[in-house]
């Protein structure tokens, strides 16, 4: 196998394949660790239980608290620019906007900004 280093990780050539390794980015690691209780998390499960109308969603709002909305927003948004499938992008973007409406009103140009960069 020989090594290759590149900007954004390392391509790893044999003689029956080429691949390509990267590191994990803290936001996408932030949203789909199993078990994670971060507020990206809690927002990107809130979605899911929002679209099954579950109550469940309403529970998930409450534990990440109008302190912390503005955060999650920006991770979801933030692991959507990471993502390869427009499903997952799609769907990541969704709980970004979303948490969006529960974010207060002085930190909502910021997430605003972070839809537009994304």
């Amino acid at each position: 196998a020989v090594l290759l280093p590149e900007v954004d990780g390392v391509r790893v050539f044999t003689s029956r394949s080429l691949e390509l390794l990267q590191r994990v980015p803290d936001a996408t690691v932030d949203v789909f660790r199993i078990g994670s209780t971060s507020p990206a998390a809690l927002l990107h499960d809130a979605l899911s239980h929002f679209d099954a109308r579950s109550v469940k969603a309403d529970d998930n709002m409450r534990a990440i608290g109008p302190e912390q909305m503005a955060a999650a927003t920006m991770a979801c948004a933030e692991a959507a620019t990471h993502e390869w499938e427009q499903a997952a992008q799609r769907q990541l973007m969704r709980a970004s906007a979303h948490g969006h409406a529960f974010t207060p009103q002085h930190e909502a140009s910021e997430t605003a900004a972070a839809f537009q960069a994304a």
